[in-house]
């Protein structure tokens, strides 16, 4: 973890590119998980339309006969399930503590201010969610009769962050060395809860530290709490992430647990996902 509170995610260079279907590729159990090799990635159109014509469709490709409906995956259905019954439980242990402080105050308010719903957004397009997806997330947070509010607040900046509005950039999830450097600047835009301890030691009286072992409170026992902190006040912000990654799903602190290569937010997510998928092949053997 070398370096600085505020530079201790340094990714080495282009290593720490970020490539749409990374995980697709990756990983070797997602039709396990019930998804889709061939599940579409950044659509702004409905599942089924074909968007290259052939002769048969015509100049405009098949258009759809039905009403517009999104095929939600395991990924996306998962999200929403922890929207709906909060933060807790094993339904939300995947997601990082980064993420899961947005899915808590989305649960709790249904809204996030525009840096949060920026890096939200960018973390489902990490999870290799599609823009039909990621819109169903943020539409369900709008009761009925203020989709003219989802509309205005949030179509475009979702479409937008897919590469399908605007400059059509194909922006990239947050590093964690982003995060990093943006909770070492203080300036309210959301980062790693485990940056900006560096300095205060593991004992109690540092706000900071105070905070984020209340925070760690709701997810690991007591004691573990206090030690992912020091860790964290030690100026180790990867190795108290990956710590408190191993505390929470079981792994014991003396063996090399899967969290391995800790990029990006989404790196724990598909972490914790295998070990969900290995447990549940184990229980059917």
């Amino acid at each position: 973890d070398g370096g600085a509170d505020g530079s201790a995610f340094d990714l080495g260079g282009a290593s720490g590119r970020w490539r749409r279907g990374w995980r697709r590729k990756k990983s070797k159990h997602r039709r396990s998980r019930g998804g889709s090799d061939h599940r579409p990635i950044a659509s702004s159109l409905p599942a089924g339309l074909h968007v290259q014509p052939t002769r048969a469709d015509g100049p405009y490709g098949r258009l759809p006969t039905g009403p517009w409906t999104v095929e939600l995956g395991p990924d996306a259905k998962r999200v929403l399930r922890v929207l709906r019954r909060g933060v807790k439980g094993v339904a939300a242990r995947p997601y990082p503590p980064c993420v899961r402080r947005h899915l808590e105050t989305l649960h709790r308010e249904r809204h996030l201010k525009h840096h949060s719903r920026w890096q939200l957004t960018l973390f489902l397009k990490g999870v290799d969610m599609s823009v039909d997806e990621a819109l169903a997330v943020w539409r369900s947070q709008f009761p009925h009769g203020k989709m003219a509010d989802f509309q205005r607040e949030h179509t475009y900046a979702v479409r937008h962050s897919f590469g399908l509005e605007g400059k059509m950039a194909d922006y990239p999830p947050h590093t964690c060395e982003r995060l990093g450097k943006n909770s070492a600047r203080g300036d309210g835009e959301p980062g790693c809860p485990f940056v900006g301890c560096a300095g205060a030691g593991g004992g109690r009286g540092n706000d900071r530290v105070d905070a984020l072992r209340r925070e760690l409170g709701g997810v690991v026992d007591p004691s573990a709490a206090d030690e992912i902190a020091a860790v964290a006040a030690a100026g180790a912000p990867r190795a108290a992430c990956r710590a408190l990654f191993d505390h929470a799903h079981g792994i014991p602190r003396d063996t090399s647990g899967p969290l391995r290569d800790l990029r990006f937010p989404h790196d724990w997510y598909h972490a914790s996902v295998d070990l969900e998928d290995e447990a549940r092949e184990a229980r059917e053997a």
